[in-house]
């Protein structure tokens, strides 16, 4: 009777420490979400026309990673695709293996920041930080996007549903970007205007 309540003993230890380490495990996954402002294109048929693009000047890119043996090295293998955030003493940076012909999101990225890879924990410095993103099938890439990073949140676990890696593309310019170019139109309006007057 005393063997076989040692024995159980240990079998409930045993998994109550195979949970625990579970649980550990699933609570260091983190999701990467970085937002940046630039100039890229979309490509609506990439099949037939290699030459029509359309204008984005923002993009969105997110990620859920796998924690490693190591604490500051976090990764996402889907299929071909291979995403790998390390955080170190002056910032974090973002890189993409590709190997293959499926379509897949490749961005590559890195900014300053100080605090740790907890969520809550990291301040960000945005502007010493670019983001380089395309979706490709190992071809002519279908979208690009390349510009300064204006956000960076670290969230504790998956909070993309299980769609492991998100990107999105604005085609609408930032405020900032309306605000320039009527800007420039207005200089370019009344540059020809006193040229008129000049020439009449």
């Amino acid at each position: 009777m005393r063997l076989f309540t040692r024995v159980a003993l240990g079998a409930i230890a045993t998994m109550t420490a195979l949970f625990q380490i579970s649980d550990a495990q699933a609570a260091a996954a983190l999701t990467l979400r970085i937002e940046a402002q630039g100039s890229g294109y979309n490509r609506p048929d990439p099949t037939n026309n290699f030459f029509f693009t359309t204008p984005v000047y923002s993009a969105a890119f997110a990620v859920s990673l796998d924690p490693t043996d190591d604490p500051n090295l976090f990764v996402r293998i889907i299929q071909d695709t291979t995403y790998v955030v390390t955080f170190s003493q002056t910032g974090l940076t973002l890189s993409t293996s590709y190997f293959g012909s499926r379509l897949a999101t490749q961005a590559n990225a890195g900014t300053c920041y100080g605090g740790g890879p907890v969520a809550g924990q990291a301040v960000y410095n945005p502007s010493c930080g670019t983001l380089s993103a395309n979706v490709s099938f190992g071809g002519p890439p279908i979208s690009f996007f390349e510009g300064g990073i204006t956000r960076v949140l670290v969230e504790d676990g998956d909070t993309l549903d299980g769609r492991q890696v998100e990107y999105l593309t604005n085609l609408v310019p930032e405020p900032a970007t309306w605000a320039l170019m009527l800007t420039g139109f207005a200089l370019t309006g009344y540059a020809l205007r006193r040229r008129r007057v000049a020439f009449a």
